[in-house]
């Protein structure tokens, strides 16, 4: 509302406001002087919101530069939260927005679809809309959103995944054996985030208290506990930053 207060626009609902494009178009060219073709404001049909909203996302891309971005056009058409949210928060950081955006703001996500057979089936799950990991450099930067070894490992070379996998398998087995413990799913075993601190003390040499965290996490809530934990601990053992995030390991992504 800030940006857009001299254009007279004044946006009530995040998703009601942003879904068809408009408004997002208006946004776009105040902050990076990027126009696009003008539509009229009212009585767009679905279609031409269609290809408003997909000039505007294009622009969007060229802009910021994001490899896999948590948006589509079919997921803000249709008013998703969490598709509009992760977009609207993208532009907020790449323009450098004023005001702090808050660290760790988790979303629980319940989704409910209708199969062909006619079985309900419900998902359940976490998204994270800002973490507590990633945070601004000395310069201010925000660390890069280009694809590393891990996107080209599962886009361009899946034929080499499970020889990796495997890899990772047995690292973490020559060092949880030791505890009596094996792994044989990085995305299961690792999601509840118990072995990780396993792994984590093991290799850092210290001891991790019992009372600090869940040894049979049930529950979203306390596995986000957990896993929070093992991150903030491989920080403070100068353990390199990645693009992988607690709430993406709690929720079994396996590139994660």
């Amino acid at each position: 509302n800030v940006v857009l207060a001299d254009r007279r626009i004044i946006v009530r609902s995040i998703v009601d406001d942003l879904f068809d494009g408009q408004v997002l178009s208006e946004l776009l060219d105040e902050l990076a002087g990027v126009q696009i073709e003008h539509q009229p404001h009212v009585g767009l049909s679905t279609q031409m919101q269609r290809l408003k909203l997909k000039a505007v996302l294009v622009e969007v891309a060229r802009i910021l530069r994001v490899g896999n971005p948590k948006w589509t056009v079919a997921a803000i058409h249709r008013k998703d939260p969490v598709a509009i949210f992760h977009l609207v928060i993208a532009l907020a950081r790449h323009f450098r927005c004023p005001i702090p955006l808050p660290h760790n703001v988790t979303l629980r996500v319940i989704e409910v679809r209708k199969e062909l057979n006619g079985k309900i089936v419900h998902r359940d799950f976490l998204e994270e809309l800002t973490a507590e990991e990633v945070i601004p450099d000395e310069d201010g930067e925000w660390p890069s959103t280009e694809p590393d070894v891990f996107d080209t490992l599962f886009e361009a070379a899946p034929d080499k995944l499970q020889v990796v996998k495997m890899s990772l398998v047995n690292f973490c087995n020559r060092h949880l054996g030791n505890f009596g413990l094996t792994v044989s799913d990085l995305a299961e075993d690792f999601h509840d985030g118990v072995s990780l601190l396993l792994m984590v003390s093991i290799l850092g040499g210290f001891f991790v208290p019992l009372c600090e965290y869940s040894l049979a996490p049930v529950g979203n809530d306390s596995k986000l506990k957990n896993m929070r934990l093992a991150f903030r601990l491989m920080r403070e053992e100068g353990v390199p930053k990645t693009k992988a995030r607690s709430e993406q390991v709690v929720n079994k992504e396996l590139k994660s």
